[in-house]
């Protein structure tokens, strides 16, 4: 995904470990980050569906 942060934790890979992070950090994430890079739907908004779609991309770059 062209311009945006996948690998969440910071471990080197984009998983299902990315996804938990994201989803523990979901409210935290707008408030200390750059929205822009996290938004995965880009509709502007950090939000659930962002999860799905990170969800689709973790482990897909095996």
């Amino acid at each position: 995904m062209n311009g945006l942060y996948e690998d969440i934790n910071g471990d080197g890979m984009c998983d299902i470990n990315d996804v938990s992070t994201y989803f523990s950090n979901l409210e935290w994430i707008p408030a200390h980050e750059n929205s822009r890079i996290f938004d995965y739907n880009k509709n502007g908004q950090i939000e659930f569906d962002d999860i799905v779609m990170l969800s689709l991309q973790s482990g897909s770059e095996d």
